[in-house]
């Protein structure tokens, strides 16, 4: 099985679209970075392990394996650690919906706080370019992804900013009904859409 998600990359001023795909197969437990990724988007592998750990969910034991296309550009820094943890969790059963339309950008702590990020703005300019209706960004830059007119920003909080069972990759049906968006302010609840079949 192979899944797939959109995120975006930095070159300089200017972003660039990148496809994150991830399958799984039977075997000895094993988690492979590819795609040209450099030091800190190969430490994302034991970000998103602890990460999806430490809120509660098992993984199954697979060998998986993600690419960051096109794989001929240096991928930098740890901005894939959300598409990767998204690609993960649906490949584990655990996200159901369809994303086709949105992407995700966003490091990772091992709690499984998002932390901000550099150059999210040329990013979510990008990808309004490419046609992506929904982009998911780390709560501390919402209202610099908010600037950008034409797509809907959903940041994912903090976990201070909600109660514990709604922290990111639990799962809480209530939470997982409700679709919020933002323009010009900070969402203090879990981006639930991602949850909902």
């Amino acid at each position: 099985m192979v899944v797939t998600c959109t995120s975006f990359g930095i070159n300089g001023i200017d972003g660039y679209k990148v496809i994150v795909e991830a399958s799984a197969r039977t075997g000895l437990p094993a988690f492979d970075l590819v795609g040209l990724p450099d030091a800190a988007v190969k430490e994302s592998r034991d970000r998103v392990k602890s990460a999806l750990t430490n809120c509660g969910y098992r993984l199954p034991s697979a060998h998986f394996i993600f690419n960051l296309a096109p794989a001929d550009i240096k991928k930098e820094g740890p901005i894939y650690d959300l598409p990767i943890t998204v690609n993960l969790m649906r490949l584990s059963g655990y996200i159901r919906a369809d994303l086709s339309d949105s992407a995700f950008i966003g490091e990772l702590s091992l709690s499984g706080d998002l932390r901000g990020i550099n150059g999210v703005l040329p990013m979510v300019i990008t990808a309004r370019e490419c046609g992506v209706k929904k982009i998911y960004v780390p709560y501390q830059n919402a209202r610099e992804a908010a600037v950008v007119e034409g797509i809907d920003v959903y940041p994912v909080p903090r976990k201070e900013h909600y109660p514990a069972e709604n922290h990111f990759g639990r799962r809480d049906g209530n939470a997982a009904r409700q679709a919020l968006k933002v323009k010009q302010d900070f969402i203090r609840r879990i981006p639930a859409r991602l949850f909902s079949g």
